[in-house]
């Protein structure tokens, strides 16, 4: 059986829950394209592509206006296509910095 605080605390949760997808989709708004590549099976050539997809755009004049958002947890793959070597993301009250090239 739930107690009252039980439910204060689940709505509380649900409350945040929807304002931070407010906010994603605030933010997503915002981004003109997306691009999502997906599959069911690991191994296909997911990063691959996404990498060189984003390379591309920024070789022709998109370079600062690229992000790559990889969702993969089994390792850094992303960064290593790249070459982004010794940093660390940083968190803040507005979220997640992105890294950058030093270059």
């Amino acid at each position: 059986m739930l107690t009252e605080d039980d439910e204060n605390s689940a709505d509380a949760r649900r409350q945040t829950l929807e304002e931070q997808q407010k906010l994603l989709r605030t933010r997503m708004n915002k981004v003109k394209h997306k691009i999502a590549l997906i599959s069911g099976k690991g191994g296909v050539g997911k990063t691959l592509v996404t990498v060189n997809l984003a390379m591309a755009f920024a070789v022709n004049g998109k370079a600062g206006r690229i992000g790559v958002l990889d969702a993969d947890i089994h390792g850094p793959c992303v960064p290593k296509m790249l070459g982004l070597k010794g940093q660390k993301l940083q968190g803040g009250p507005v979220g997640i910095f992105p890294a950058v090239d030093p270059l």
